[in-house]
């Protein structure tokens, strides 16, 4: 049993602690690239990367998502200082095809907009085999994006927000926002002039533009 004191102690450390990990969860810094060219007619803006590692399945029968990552970015168009913005997602998972991710979901179940399949990538040489049929399986990776509104970033800059994007074969994967990237992202892009905004990102950047794999990790070579 512990005295009166040594309870005090304990109490005290452990508010510590808390009191230090919370501060040192508020000091996160993402650092966003911004790409000013004065001769294009878009600035472009991308937070990092943010990876979230899967468990893999015990038994890779079937699909398994081994990693989801994920990045904002957006776009200023000059003449109008408009902006438009993406989450931009790739899920890297073994199977015997394709995912082929074509929807997702906030959290609620508001489906999101501008759904956009980008490019793909299957890694001929990881393959794996299956533990009861032998059977091999590929490691593939897929690039998609969805539209983000500049209000729906503004109403999500403390909480942050996750996504759940979902393949014609069912398979899912999760993507987590943290809000603290949300607010220096939304800090680097700026304010932006009242009007009626752009229908999508497409409109200033061309549908489904890729991100350089120089950017990333791998390579991307497939597409759509």
């Amino acid at each position: 049993m512990f005295t009166v004191t040594q309870r005090r102690l304990i109490s005290a450390a452990v508010l510590t602690t808390a009191l230090l990990l919370a501060a040192r969860a508020s000091c996160t810094t993402y650092n966003v690239t911004v790409l000013d060219d004065s001769f294009k007619p878009v600035v472009k803006y991308s937070g990092p990367l943010l990876s979230h590692r899967a468990r893999p399945k015990s038994r890779p029968e079937g699909t398994s998502v081994l990693e989801a990552d994920c990045l904002v970015r957006g776009w200023r168009e000059r003449k109008t200082a408009r902006t438009e913005h993406q989450l931009y997602m790739i899920v890297l998972y073994s199977s015997k095809g394709y995912a082929t991710f074509e929807r997702a979901y906030f959290e609620q179940g508001i489906q999101a907009t501008g759904f956009r399949r980008i490019c793909y990538d299957m890694d001929s040489s990881s393959m794996i085999k299956g533990y009861l049929t032998q059977e091999e399986f590929q490691i593939t990776e897929e690039h998609f994006a969805i539209d983000l509104s500049r209000q729906f970033l503004q109403d999500h800059d403390k909480s942050g927000f996750l996504v759940e994007a979902e393949g014609l074969d069912g398979t899912k994967a999760i993507f987590s926002v943290p809000g603290q990237y949300v607010q220096q992202y939304l800090k680097a892009v700026g304010s932006e002039p009242p009007g009626a905004p752009l229908e999508s990102a497409a409109q200033l950047v061309g549908d489904g533009e890729k991100l350089e794999r120089s950017e990333l990790r791998g390579r991307c070579g497939g597409g759509w």
